[in-house]
C-alpha cells in the first residue's frame, strides 16, 4: 500500500472537511448578520466571513477577529435559509487558524478556551470565577478591568448616590435602613 502525497488544502476545503458545511450554498442574505449579536465588533461579519471563504480570501479572513469573537451562540445558524451552521464553520475556522500557527487576532481567545476547558475538566462544568481569574493572570493583568470600563461607570455615579450607598433599598448605612423600617411599620399599621 502506498502513501498518498500529502496535498496542500485550501483555507475553504479545510474549513469545509472540519465543519462538514457546503459552503457554496451561502448565496449572501445576510440573515446571518442581521442575527448576529456580535457583528458590530466583527472585522468581517458572519456572511463576509462565508463570502470570503467562497472567493478564497485567506489572509484577509485569517487576520480578520471574526471567528475568534465569535459566541457560538447559534443565532445565525437557527436564521439560516439554506441550513448551514455557521457557528460550526466559525469554530472549524479557529480550529484551522491553530493548525496554521496563526496568532489569534484576539489573544485573550484561546486563552478563554483552553481556561473554559480545562474547568470544564476539573469541575464538570465551566467555573466562571476561575476562568476569569486564570485569564486575567495569563494576560498578565491580574485583578484589572478591562478598558477601566467599570472605573469609568464608578466615576459617573453622582455623588449623592456614592453618600447614601449606591440603591435605596439596600441595606446600607445612611439610606437602606430607614426605608425598611418603614416598610415595616407601613405593614403593622391597620388599614382604613
Amino acid at each position: 500500500m502506498t502513501a498518498l502525497p500529502l496535498v496542500a488544502l485550501s483555507l475553504a476545503e479545510e474549513v469545509q472537511r472540519e465543519s462538514g458545511q457546503d459552503l457554496s450554498v451561502c448565496f449572501q442574505c445576510k440573515i446571518c448578520t442581521s442575527g448576529c449579536p456580535l457583528a458590530g465588533a466583527m472585522d468581517l461579519t458572519p456572511h463576509a466571513v462565508m463570502r470570503a471563504l467562497q472567493l478564497g480570501r485567506e489572509e484577509r479572513l485569517l487576520r480578520a477577529n471574526s471567528f475568534w469573537l465569535c459566541a457560538s451562540c447559534q443565532a445565525c445558524t437557527a436564521r439560516c435559509p439554506q441550513g448551514i451552521d455557521l457557528a460550526a464553520v466559525m469554530d472549524a475556522l479557529r480550529m484551522v487558524a491553530t493548525r496554521r500557527r496563526v496568532p489569534a487576532a484576539v489573544p485573550e481567545a484561546p486563552i478563554f478556551t483552553q481556561a473554559a476547558v480545562r474547568s470544564i475538566r476539573l469541575f464538570g462544568r465551566l467555573y466562571e470565577a476561575g476562568v476569569g481569574l486564570e485569564i486575567n493572570l495569563r494576560t498578565r493583568r491580574p485583578l484589572r478591568e478591562r478598558d477601566g470600563h467599570a472605573a469609568a461607570a464608578r466615576r459617573e455615579t453622582p455623588p449623592a448616590a456614592r453618600s447614601r450607598g449606591a440603591c435605596r433599598a439596600s441595606p446600607s448605612p445612611g439610606g437602606g435602613h430607614r426605608l425598611l423600617s418603614r416598610l415595616r411599620a407601613a405593614r403593622q399599621r391597620p388599614r382604613v
